[in-house]
């Protein structure tokens, strides 16, 4: 570890510093020694003006005005007049110009002829004298030039010229200004003199302190290095201990994330107010990167919904400590939906923070065996069921239907006779109805794949059933994406199906529904069907029992439209979800492209 120098980083700024202190030092003082003998001179100048002032009065006005004359300084008699009275009342006082100035600004008489008629524009000195104060201006010749005596050193001082009264001695107004310029020489060469004074006792000064401040920092300086040097041994082991441990430590982690990544299932750590902070790549792959990493709820994330999911384990987690469990049908990225198991357990950090660790498994594959397998037995029961419905209610029902039909138009029955006849008509059509159902859903038709387009289904199921709609005030709307391929399905197998989604639309709104067949893009080699509608949704509960058969809660309704739907589209090669919500549901069918 290289020492650090600070002896000589010590000595360039002490002798930085000293300097400018000295400078500071010297030119405060300086300045101060000049403020003060430019008082002191300025007020023996305001003495000698305030003296010429009365003796101009005394002996140059007044007798001028006993006389009658008026005063003309163009006049050389009174110009010589005015200038002896000056010249005997400042020789010997080092006074080198006496200028007197009208209220304008104008010299009007001047020492030095030469000056007279110079005007003074924008000069401090005189605004103050015409004002009724006193100024005075050290002007050195080495600093600053005066355009009058230039070259010199210079007292300048504007007094007031007042209008005295020689008999009361009372000042009248201000008439002019009188400036005076002595020979500042005195001044200036005590200014120097102090100034060389101050500086040396200053340089004196900081220059024992510096020395005593190097001997200082020389001795410190000497025990830096020693303790630095110990330092640096000390350092270079605690580092190397420092590298090998972060090693280790880099080490744990990647293994510890390595292991926290490779696990399948989502894992996420959810704190009290529901907030995801941590998380592993299987969160990702089942729910697809976060918009918003940090801060983003469970709920929302995962379930898509503003508050937490009914019969929440987290919650129930975080009220009792214990592990909860729980199944959902979740929303996926790609608009389809899922099943999943959701398991929790209490977790508390080393920070004595507690937070729930909750583990996600897609078990929508499980739930999908476990309802085929259940489907299953129904269907092996339901088919020995069919043959025997089919054999034994079929014939009997047809024959109840047609003896209804040929009682009708026997003559003589009454009104109420036609009417029962027709009930009876209605409801064994009803009846074998549903016996086709039930046969058709034990023995399915083998499907005959083909690439159709989507367009004309559409088309076709929105025909068919839009008197239906509009019998029902029901707006029935076709989106498709533009540039959609054909899609690998059985025509009349798909037109069953979308007849089917579509009339259970119809039929869960009342007037003024909206059902909406839309297609597009799902993936690659994908298209998505969807059949959605505005009504009051399907309850969570149900959702994972709507593809079961006999399941239905409409009035009358057999609960196989949809256990038949189901099997079509998985039969014809492709998936059917649903995601349902308040503001209704959305079933989609997802089919391959044909070009794929």
């Amino acid at each position: 570890m290289r020492s650090f120098n600070l002896l000589r980083y010590f000595t360039i700024a002490s002798l930085v510093v000293i300097a400018a202190l000295a400078f500071a030092t010297a030119w405060t003082f300086s300045r101060n020694l000049e403020r003060t003998l430019t008082e002191e001179a300025g007020l023996y100048a305001e003495d000698m003006s305030h003296s010429l002032n009365r003796a101009i009065f005394r002996e140059f006005l007044d007798p001028l005005a006993r006389e009658g004359k008026t005063v003309d300084l163009e006049d050389p008699s009174q110009r010589a007049r005015l200038g002896a009275i000056v010249d005997a009342h400042t020789r010997g006082m080092r006074i080198l110009t006496v200028n007197l100035f009208d209220r304008g600004g104008t010299i009007t008489y001047s020492s030095n002829p030469a000056y007279v008629g110079y005007r003074s524009i924008d000069n401090p000195g005189l605004s103050r004298a015409l004002a009724g104060d006193t100024a005075s201006f050290l002007k050195r010749a080495e600093l600053e030039v005066d355009p009058i005596r230039p070259g010199h050193d210079l007292l300048e001082t504007y007094t007031p010229f007042y209008e005295l009264d020689t008999d009361s001695k009372e000042r009248g107004p201000i008439i002019g200004v009188l400036e005076l310029y002595q020979d500042a020489r005195p001044i200036t060469s005590k200014i120097v003199q102090g100034e060389r004074d101050i500086a040396l006792l200053t340089l004196g000064l900081m220059s024992v302190l510096f020395v005593a401040l190097f001997e200082i920092v020389r001795r410190g300086h000497v025990r830096i290095v020693r303790l630095s040097e110990a330092l640096a041994l000390s350092n270079r082991e605690l580092e190397a201990r420092v590298v090998t441990r972060t090693r280790e430590i880099e080490h744990a982690r990647s293994r510890l994330e390595s292991l926290f990544d490779g696990i399948a299932d989502g894992i996420s750590v959810i704190e009290r107010d529901f907030r995801v902070s941590e998380w592993n790549s299987g969160i990702e792959r089942l729910f697809g990167a976060p918009s918003d990493a940090a801060g983003t709820r469970c709920h929302e994330r995962y379930a898509g919904r503003p508050t937490p999911c009914p019969g929440c384990p987290a919650r129930r987690t975080m009220a009792n400590g214990a592990q909860a469990q729980r199944r959902y049908r979740w929303p996926s990225p790609d608009g389809t939906s899922r099943e999943v198991e959701v398991v929790t357990f209490p977790y508390t950090s080393r920070e004595n923070e507690h937070a729930v660790i909750e583990v996600v498994r897609d078990v929508s594959e499980r739930g999908e065996l476990e309802r085929q397998l259940v489907q299953s037995a129904s269907l092996a029961s339901l088919g020995e069921l069919a043959a025997g419905v089919a054999h034994e209610i079929r014939n009997p029902i047809g024959m109840i239907r047609s003896s209804a039909q040929l009682l009708e138009g026997a003559t003589g029955l009454s009104e109420r006779d036609r009417t029962l006849l027709g009930v009876i008509e209605k409801e064994a059509t009803r009846v074998a109805d549903t016996i086709t159902e039930f046969v058709g859903f034990a023995a399915p038709t083998k499907p005959n794949v083909a690439a159709c387009d989507v367009a004309p289904m559409f088309e076709r199921a929105e025909q068919m059933l839009r008197a239906d709609a509009e019998r029902r005030g029901i707006h029935i709307e076709v989106t498709l994406e533009p540039g959609l391929p054909r899609v690998l399905v059985d025509p009349e197998l798909l037109h069953r199906v979308l007849a089917n989604l579509v009339l259970n639309a119809l039929q869960g709104q009342e007037r003024g529904g909206w059902v909406g067949l839309s297609a597009r893009r799902a993936g690659p080699g994908e298209v998505a069907l969807h059949v959605a509608d505005r009504g009051p949704g399907i309850p969570e509960a149900d959702l994972e029992r709507i593809f079961q058969p006999f399941f239905s809660r409409r009035a009358g309704g057999t609960g196989l439209g949809l256990s038949i739907v189901q099997r079509i589209v998985s039969a014809t090669g492709g998936r059917i979800a649903v995601a349902s919500g308040p503001q209704g549901s959305d079933f989609s069918l997802v089919y391959p492209e044909a070009e794929s």
